[in-house]
């Protein structure tokens, strides 16, 4: 995780739209990542995610981030 940058993150997402993407399993690990490192794209997708999921699952780790 300490070798994750802002460009890492900017590259990955630019690649394959993670930010976007709707699987619940990508959003659980990708959004508190951007969170951690406050990639700012991530902030306005957590709200909007959080605010239409209601697995605890899938939440959990979006909240703990923020």
């Amino acid at each position: 995780m300490d070798k994750v940058t802002i460009g890492l993150l900017t590259l990955i997402d630019t690649t394959y739209s993670t930010t976007a993407d709707p699987d619940p399993e990508v959003k659980q690990r990708w959004l508190p990542m951007g969170l951690t490192l406050q990639y700012t794209p991530a902030y306005d997708a957590a709200h909007t995610w959080v605010s239409s999921m209601g697995r605890c699952k899938y939440l959990t780790p979006v909240y703990t981030a923020l």
